[in-house]
């Protein structure tokens, strides 16, 4: 996973202007491939949507070996993380190995975002409804 790496949560819909390449990256999430978060944003501001940043950066910790599989499951942490807040797009902004009196662990940092219809981010009520028409003519999630 290279850092940038926009991660969708599985259902959400987007406008159909706004083509997206997708790859399955672990149950419930997709990594959008070839858009990072600028490119992504110009794209949905353009059909009238908006990638919604929340301020904060959230961190998951994992100690055992390094490597590819600390580190999926550090993300994965992550994943759940911005899950349980409700929101629908999030981003991978560090993967580290370090170790603390020889013990190896990986900490991964990420940014949470709201993908949704229009320029405000939408309240809990209105994030965590699912298949609700918006104004649009588009599901959301």
């Amino acid at each position: 996973m290279n850092l940038g790496t926009m991660m969708l949560r599985e259902g959400v819909v987007l406008p159909d202007s706004v083509p997206l390449e997708t790859t399955t990256y672990s149950q419930g999430w997709r990594s959008v491939t070839g858009d990072d978060n600028f490119s992504l944003d110009r794209k949905l501001r353009a059909a009238g949507w908006g990638l919604l940043f929340v301020a904060g950066e959230i961190r998951s910790i994992s100690v055992g070996p390094h490597g590819e599989s600390a580190a999926r499951r550090t993300v994965r942490d992550v994943l759940s993380k911005i899950r349980a807040l409700s929101l629908n797009c999030a981003s991978v902004s560090s993967i580290t190995d370090r170790r603390f009196l020889g013990i190896p662990y990986t900490v991964v940092s990420g940014y949470a975002y709201n993908l949704q219809h229009g320029s405000q981010l939408q309240n809990l009520a209105e994030r965590t409804r699912r298949d609700v028409p918006t104004g649009s003519g588009h599901r959301e999630e």
